[in-house]
């Protein structure tokens, strides 16, 4: 979205492969500044979203960024799946005001679309995002994050009108968010259940994890998750010789003391080495800049 000077975002980027054409289609949600303003709310940190694509047979050229689907309210978190000869993209409605926060779908015949208008909510009266879709047998189920609950939920259908609330029959890790459910052979299953579940790098809540090497020593930058509604506004650094031991290197960028266009949502860091000493850390309307590694960054 670089062409896009009021691109705000790209959220939860996804991948689906269209075997007629052997194209993958890339797709994300992003807010682009005075687009759309029909549907345009102060609520939500003013987020207004719509789903943009591109496609790409080898993942080294990539088509222009096109308009993937505007279904006349604030969408995100797409997931398209192949059914027969349709495509069917479940979606958020991430209107805030009146609340939705349900999961809907709509269908097209190629990939690309168009898209039908989406349909009436699938899920219950509470808040749910993230969706992922397989289809078992007959049935179909659409896992999800119920967010403001802190846990997964799921709904069964066979004919994608009906749906059932199965949410008390699946068993999920605790604390996963945003997950993607796919089929594997029991024979696959048997060997991860063997294998274990592999503890986790670091401790309390983080996501988004980029990580460096230099110097001999690995570096992790994360997002700090832990926050009440996603609001950190603190950027942290990790350090480790051996990928099993991680030292906290502390806050690097304290977004209310270093920044003065951003106090809040201190997510998903990057880092980009320069042939100078100074380091530059990505953030979402414009660089940081810190001169130490994993010292404190100044704007």
């Amino acid at each position: 979205m670089a062409h896009e000077e009021g691109a705000r975002n790209c959220w939860a980027p996804e991948v689906s492969y269209d075997a007629a054409t052997k194209n993958y289609m890339i797709y994300w949600a992003t807010t682009i500044k005075g687009k759309f303003p029909e549907t345009q709310v102060k609520g939500d940190d003013a987020h207004n979203h719509r789903m943009y694509y591109v496609t790409t047979k080898d993942f080294k050229s990539f088509s222009k960024t096109k308009l993937l689907y505007d279904p006349g309210f604030n969408v995100i978190d797409a997931s398209i799946v192949k059914e027969g000869k349709q495509w069917l993209m479940f979606l958020k409605d991430e209107t805030k005001e009146p609340a939705q926060k349900n999961l809907k779908i709509a269908y097209a015949k190629r990939l690309e679309g168009p898209y039908t208008a989406a349909s009436e909510p699938i899920t219950g009266k509470f808040w749910a995002e993230g969706p992922t879709a397989t289809k078992i047998g007959a049935d179909w189920l659409v896992y999800f994050d119920k967010y403001t609950e802190h846990r997964y939920g799921a709904i069964k259908s066979s004919d994608l009108k009906q749906w059932e609330d199965v949410s008390d029959k699946i068993k999920l890790p605790e604390g996963i968010r945003h997950g993607s459910i796919f089929k594997i052979s029991k024979q696959q299953l048997s060997q991860l259940l063997r294998q274990g579940a592999p503890k986790a790098a670091l401790p309390d809540v983080y996501a988004d994890p980029h990580i460096t090497y230099f110097d001999r020593k690995f570096y992790i930058y994360p997002t700090t998750d832990g926050s009440e509604g996603w609001q950190s506004d603190q950027f942290s650094c990790w350090s480790s010789t051996d990928l099993k031991k991680w030292k906290n290197e502390g806050t690097i960028l304290d977004l209310k003391k270093d920044l003065s266009w951003a106090n809040a949502r201190a997510w998903a860091p990057a880092r980009a080495a320069c042939r100078r000493p100074r380091r530059a850390r990505a953030c979402r309307r414009g660089p940081a800049r810190a001169v130490p590694r994993a010292g404190p960054s100044r704007p």
